[in-house]
């Protein structure tokens, strides 16, 4: 979802800020992505991203083990 740039001197809000990141950044936001990464800080988000070893990836992981064809390449 892209915006119109604020007006001249208009100050930028933090879901702004967000919103360019997600777009710049990512692949855009999906929905509620913008609040949440505005909530969390900007930074902190791309700090997150750019340590893929901190994230929790155990639900992908438990989700990955129903697929009998990605189990039958690791052999």
């Amino acid at each position: 979802m892209r915006r119109a740039a604020p007006p001249h001197g208009a100050a930028i809000t933090t879901r702004d800020s967000a919103l360019h990141a997600l777009n710049r950044l990512a692949y855009g936001p999906r929905p509620g992505e913008a609040d949440r990464v505005a909530a969390q800080g900007v930074m902190h988000w791309i700090d997150r991203q750019l340590s893929p070893d901190e994230i929790d990836d155990r639900l992908l992981a438990q989700r990955e083990r129903e697929f009998d064809i990605l189990q039958s390449q690791r052999q």
